[in-house]
């Protein structure tokens, strides 16, 4: 559903402050990035000022204003504030990929710690592990299964590293 900016030639007043609303929960967003995030966005020296201004005020009232003053700087510059939803939305994405790819982890632990489904999740596991590996995380399922918790969490941590490898090994190729 397509809003409309104008009506009768005159500009939507509600439409209008929704844009101002969004530029703003942007220029907030962007005062909670960590420095090296804002390295990569290459702000322009004036916003890029605003924001370290913005993050090292911890002040309610003056950080709301810093952050109102950014949403004004960032609605002069619709290029930038284009780059800036873009970069957030990548993020999103990013952190979403993260999400399933930790929850999925999960449940091939969780498989791995229940003794109906442990030979499965095993052989699921048969390509990415060493048979040295295998026999430690079928060990380790074993006690897990016994419940042992701290067993669980090292299936848990030898996949995950295992899946971060993975990661970086795709990320190069």
């Amino acid at each position: 559903m397509e809003e409309r900016m104008f009506i009768d030639g005159r500009p939507n007043k509600s439409a209008l402050k929704r844009a101002a609303l969004a530029v703003e929960k942007l220029a907030s967003r962007l005062v909670e990035l960590s420095p090296a995030q804002l390295d990569r966005l290459r702000l322009p020296e004036d916003i890029g000022q605003g924001v370290r201004l913005a993050a090292r005020i911890v002040n309610g009232n003056a950080r709301s204003r810093q952050i109102k003053y950014l949403a004004a700087q960032l609605r002069n510059d619709e290029d930038l504030t284009g780059r800036l939803k873009a970069f957030f939305d990548g993020e999103e994405q990013r952190d979403g990929e993260s999400i399933r790819r930790f929850h999925g982890l999960e449940d091939l632990r969780d498989r791995l710690c229940a003794s109906g489904t442990c030979v499965q999740a095993l052989e699921e596991l048969h390509d990415v592990f060493s048979k040295s590996d295998l026999e430690t995380i079928a060990r380790l399922a074993r006690s897990a299964q016994e419940g042992d918790r701290r067993a669980a969490r090292e299936i848990f941590r030898r996949l995950n590293q295992s899946a971060l490898g993975a990661a970086a090994q795709d990320h190069r190729s």
